[in-house]
């Protein structure tokens, strides 16, 4: 069970933060191209419609044939690097918070009573500490996704060297607020959920410790949470962007915001309340995915150590 249980052997935070960056590593190989369409999606200015031809991507299936056409099948592996080691970083520092305040929560304030509760607040909690030791990955991952053909970060180390001589440290957390707005939020709701629809298929009597139901829970968990905070995640892109510009020249119109909540009212008044949700539907299917194997691989990756920690001794 994600979450401290007092009924489980506890494991060392090390293999924590093992099982969380496995979990993440492989999630994020498995659905990285599925990330490379819904950031160009977010990017994008234009309406994402057959009936705009001066949009770049006007669809899934439109930008899937433009990417192979005009960049080859390596685009949609474009800042693959980064990208792993944000997933690892990042679910390894957000399982590990997440054990460690449950166990708080748990020890100092009436146990199993308010357990949904805790994982609300112990979610927001791990989301927001993960989000901010791991977000210079998270720009810099936008930023490759984002350049086209013409390339101005070549390496890992170039486009970190870049952002630094460019704007300083200030560069590394470039859309930070609007990232906690959009973490905090749909970490409390996906650990939440995902505790509260396994209590009630326990009440159900339906055995939750299985792993085909570990999975269907985590997937309506992450739909659930992407659906409330996906316009904080758009805005957190375009904010990532933003002095980037000349690497986005051949997809269409830029934008400058001067924060989150100037990007709100820009998107708002130019492209209408959908502009917020653009790359919505594939963001919602890759989240029940991602989200869905963030859970079962954690969960999987626990239990096999903790069987071979029960062997060795």
């Amino acid at each position: 069970m994600v979450g401290y249980s007092p009924g489980e052997k506890e494991l060392g935070h090390s293999m924590q933060m093992l099982a969380g960056s496995l979990s993440g590593m492989l999630t994020r190989a498995c659905t990285q191209p599925l990330d490379v369409i819904k950031i160009r999606f977010q990017l994008q200015v234009e309406p994402i419609s057959p009936k705009s031809p001066t949009s770049k991507y006007q669809g899934g299936i439109h930008s899937i044939t433009t990417i192979l056409r005009e960049e080859s099948y390596l685009a949609f592996w474009k800042g693959h690097l980064s990208a792993q080691i944000l997933s690892a970083v990042f679910m390894a520092v957000e399982f590990t918070s997440f054990e460690m305040l449950t166990k708080y929560f748990y020890l100092n304030y009436s146990g199993e009573q308010n357990k949904t509760v805790q994982h609300f607040i112990s979610g927001a909690g791990a989301g927001t500490t993960a989000t901010v030791v791991s977000y210079p990955l998270d720009v810099l991952r936008t930023r490759f996704v984002a350049q086209g053909n013409k390339k101005v970060y070549t390496s890992f180390a170039q486009g970190l060297n870049h952002i630094y001589c460019s704007d300083g440290i200030k560069g590394y957390y470039k859309g930070l607020g609007a990232a906690i707005c959009q973490t905090a939020p749909q970490s409390a709701l996906y650990f939440g959920l995902y505790q509260l629809f396994k209590r009630i298929l326990d009440n159900l009597r339906v055995d939750s410790s299985r792993d085909a139901v570990t999975a269907t829970v985590g997937a309506a968990a992450g739909i659930s949470a992407k659906l409330v905070s996906y316009p904080f995640d758009t805005s957190k892109r375009r904010l990532q962007v933003i002095g980037f510009e000349n690497a986005r020249k051949e997809f269409g119109v830029t934008r400058h915001y001067n924060g989150i909540f100037s990007y709100l009212t820009t998107s708002v008044s130019e492209e209408g309340i959908r502009g917020l949700y653009k790359g919505a539907s594939l963001s919602i299917i890759k989240s029940g995915v991602t989200t869905s194997l963030y859970f079962f691989i954690y969960e999987k990756m626990c239990k096999i150590i903790r069987h071979n920690m029960s062997e060795e001794c």
